[in-house]
């Protein structure tokens, strides 16, 4: 991969942007683990959204994309398609398309405000984040 896949976004900005997201999965799965282990198997979505309580992480994140070079995605349709219905495509995408993914997860999140907390709820951020996390293999 191109280390500027974007003009105006070199190798260092996209690292010293992603790799304190990348930190977060650790925590994300303890969470995941904790709430999993008390109730004996994994939530379906629509009681993850009641149980898990990551609001505090969704503004951490989307505060962090803000701050990197805005990133706009052309077709905010089908990265909510891919994003709802298509997190085992993760791995096969490159490290531009995952970057786009979540960026439009933020955008989206300002349009349908908790968009971004549902997706954390849900894993798919989780395994967005590992999809770029292996990336770099």
């Amino acid at each position: 991969m191109n280390p500027n896949f974007l003009p105006s976004y070199g190798k260092k900005t996209f690292e010293r942007n992603l790799i304190p997201l990348l930190d977060w999965i650790p925590m994300m799965q303890k969470e995941f683990d904790r709430v999993e282990r008390i109730i004996g198997n994994e939530l379906r979505p629509e009681a993850a959204y009641y149980y898990y309580d990551f609001y505090d992480l969704a503004q951490i994140i989307k505060r962090k994309l803000l701050e990197c070079p805005a990133i706009e995605v052309s077709d905010l349709i089908a990265a909510k398609a891919k994003l709802d219905f298509g997190s085992e495509v993760f791995p096969e995408c490159n490290r531009e398309a995952l970057w786009g993914l979540l960026s439009a997860a933020v955008q989206i999140d300002h349009a349908n405000h908790s968009y971004l907390e549902n997706k954390i709820k849900d894993k798919t951020v989780l395994k967005l984040l590992n999809a770029i996390k292996n990336s770099f293999r």
